[in-house]
Formats: structure tokens, sequence, C-alpha cells
């Protein structure tokens, strides 16, 4: 929807920091949130580790963590995150400071923030009921120590109010020791294992406009469950552990904003007027991105993309004309389908995570869309445009396939015997060629 005049969004300014414990999966909170931008706490180093204990009830799944977290004064910025296994409420991690055995999970990441804020940090594991110890440490598990070690790498913020709830643990001068509330806020995300994934939904208002009931109900037949917010109530945590963000064309920009820029979450859109909140094309207005009025159909201009659902050509979208969306993304971007007349306009475009946009570097997958809701496009949609949403939210929340080849040369090589033709034989030494496709 048309930007708000910016005296209009002086006046509907949303207040940040706000907390994230008003998430729905939301499985576990030390402590809430304090003052913002806190620089003082407790410093991550290769030296110190900072934990605390939390407990599942059944079987979930882990989306993501997070906390008040920031960058520390020395080293690299770069810490990992851990979740281990723990025997007891009381348990201490066994190993020094780890066994293969206790760590289900962990990851490397890079804190830049300073000072510190709240963050999260997406981090997928199915775990059974039972103990385990949320971690914050450098220098280990895939976060290498620098030459000159990794003193002070992170921070964090101790100015918050204890929920009673976690106990704290650190690992100190090199063994494991319980800790007395210290304000320190972790947080985890999650599901119950087997639960439908969260999109969150984001549109003008809670009431629902026909057009954004019929994105509701696709997602739902889609095998999504939405958690709808409002533009004017959504908070950038709101995008912890859901599946995708997706942002309705019915949505003042305005109110929105650059909220979901920088989330490690896939992000959808038609609303044109945040492509370049977002950094998904240039600044100018109805240059880099626009409506176009009266329009029922788009020309797909690469069939081969996911994004075109196999479609072709000049594909209805609409039972009448309405207004569509377009933008134009850079050279990074995967370019599928454009205004029927006018290929330079792009109205379902996708960028892979890593993707350099013009406004960043794309976090996770970003798309725009096609659809409008001036005049409640989608609940007139037709089949071919409900595929193509299909296909938007589909790619968009399915993380890039990476392959990894790994050749692995024999202890001694053996020769390889080949049928002889016209009086040769051929001899090869064998290899050992291992593929893994993976998710991440």
């Amino acid at each position: 929807m048309k930007k708000l005049l910016h005296t209009l969004a002086l006046l509907l300014a949303i207040p940040a920091g706000l907390s994230c414990n008003a998430l729905a999966d939301t499985l576990f909170e030390s402590a809430t949130m304090g003052a913002t931008q806190q620089s003082g706490g407790y410093s991550i180093d290769d030296a110190q580790y900072l934990g605390v204990r939390f407990t599942l009830g059944s079987k979930t799944t882990i989306t993501s963590v997070g906390g008040q977290l920031g960058a520390g004064g020395f080293g690299d910025g770069g810490i990992f995150v851990a979740i281990v296994k723990l025997a007891s409420a009381s348990a201490l991690p066994v190993g020094a400071p780890f066994t293969s055995q206790e760590v289900v999970a962990s990851k490397a990441v890079k804190i830049t923030g300073k000072p510190a804020t709240d963050v999260f940090v997406p981090l997928t594991v199915t775990l059974d009921p039972g103990v385990y110890g949320l971690i914050y440490g450098s220098g280990a598990l895939g976060d290498p120590a620098s030459g000159s070690g990794e003193s002070y790498a992170g921070l964090m913020g101790n100015g918050n109010t204890d929920r009673g709830n976690g106990s704290y643990f650190f690992w100190r001068t090199n063994s494991w020791v319980n800790s007395a509330p210290v304000g320190l806020r972790f947080t985890v995300y999650g599901t119950p294992a087997g639960a439908p994934p969260q999109v969150l939904f984001v549109s003008s208002s809670s009431t629902l406009t026909s057009g954004d009931i019929a994105i509701r109900d696709r997602l739902v037949s889609d095998g999504y469950q939405p958690v709808i917010k409002s533009a004017d109530t959504v908070a950038t945590q709101d995008a912890a552990g859901r599946a995708l963000v997706a942002i309705s064309e019915s949505s003042y920009s305005v109110l929105v904003g650059s909220k979901f820029r920088d989330v490690p979450v896939p992000v959808l859109t038609w609303e044109a007027y945040l492509f370049d909140d977002l950094g998904l094309t240039g600044q100018t207005k109805d240059t880099d991105f626009g409506y176009a009025s009266s329009q029922s159909s788009l020309t797909i201009t690469d069939p081969t993309h996911p994004l075109a659902a196999g479609f072709s050509g000049i594909q209805t979208i609409y039972t009448s004309p309405g207004t569509i969306s377009w933008g134009k993304p850079n050279a990074n971007a995967d370019f599928v389908a454009s205004v029927t007349g006018t290929p330079a306009k792009s109205v379902i475009f996708g960028y892979e995570a890593g993707a350099v946009m013009p406004g960043l570097t794309a976090p996770a997958r970003r798309v725009g869309f096609v659809f409008n809701n001036s005049a409640n496009e989608p609940s007139r949609a037709t089949s071919a445009g409900w595929k193509l949403f299909d296909a938007a939210v589909a790619w968009a929340a399915t993380p890039p396939l990476r392959v990894s080849v790994n050749f692995q040369p024999p202890r001694r090589a053996r020769a390889l015997r080949f049928p002889c033709g016209y009086g040769s034989c051929l001899r090869e030494p064998r290899k050992r060629l291992e593929l893994r496709l993976e998710h991440r």
C-alpha cells in the first residue's frame, strides 16, 4: 500500500527494542528484556563460555536461539552457539569442554552489533524431552580462534530481569562451574515436533481484507500455520522461529519499513513499496519499483526456475483486470516473470541466500511477488495465479540445497580393469567420490 506521509510516520512510530516474549513459539526465556543497547555484561571468549539450562517436556523442533548479544572489544566477533544434552536439571556438561555425544547442535556465527541487543540465530534440531544447555562461547565448534586468541569476542548484557526458570553455568579456567542468577538473557524458539511450520503473515490489520483472507486460507492449504500480525504492531523479533515472513500489499510500507530487512529468515512480499526498504531494488518510486494497473496476466521469462511453477509464456493470474506489483532487482536476482509487454519490470523475482542485492547481502531467500491488494486482487486469483503463489512460498521457505563433492584418494591405488578393445586395455587408479546433498 502507498507510503504514508513522513509527518504521519512520526506519529505512528513503533517503540524500539520490543521483547519477543509474546511469540507463540518462545519455548524458553531466561530473563525478560532490560535496557536496550547494554554496554556492560559478561564476556564470551575462548576461556569463558556462558550457558543456561532449559527443559523440554515433549519432543520439540528447535528453530532458532538467541539472547542479548553484542560484539566484544577484541577478537573477530566470531562466536559459537551450542545445545548440549544434560543428564539432569543440575548437571554440567561432562566434556572438557564438550564430548561429541553431548553436543546435539552447534553453529558458528559472527556478532557485529555493539552494544548488546536482542538477536536470534537460526538453528534447527529436533530434540526429545529432557534437560539441555544453551551455550555461547568462542574458539571451538566451528569458530576458529584467531591468531591473537579470542579474548572478549562477544558480550552478553546482564541488565535484564531473571525469570527463575533456568540456571546458569559457565566454562572458566578449563572447568564447568555453576553460577548464581546474573541477568543474562538466553532465548529458545521452536514448535512441537510434527506441528505445521509457521508463517508470519503481516497485514494491514488483524481484521483481514477479503484479499488477505484468501492468502491466509491458501497458506493453510499449503500446510502452514499463519501467525497474523498487523503492520503497526509487528516487530523484528516476531520473525524468530518462523519458516517464512509474508508481507501483504495491504500493509502500509512506512509501518513495516526495514523491520525484516536483515532477518535471517526467508521473506516474501507483494508490497512493491517495501522492495526498496528490504534492499531488493533501488530507491526510486516508479523507476525501481511500482504498480501496474489494469492487468490480468504476466509473462514468464524463466520457465526453468521453480518460481515459474512449470508455466511458460503469458499466464492469466486474475479473473478480471486489477493492479500488479513490479520491481527492478539487480543482475544477481532470478528474473522469473515480467509485466506483459514490459520485460524490464519484473513481477516475480527471487534472490538466493548470500546474493548481493542493491541494499545488502541477502541473509536468507527473498522473493518479490506479483499480487496486489488495492482491490482485493488475491480473492480473484486464477488457478495459475495460486500455483505461482504456492511456488513462491515453497521456494522461499525451502533452505537452499548445498552440494559438496569430496574426492578421497585410496590408501593404496588399485587398477580398475575395463573391457579390452582393439588390442588395448585401460587402467586407472581407483578414486572414491563422495557426493553429499544437504539443506542448510
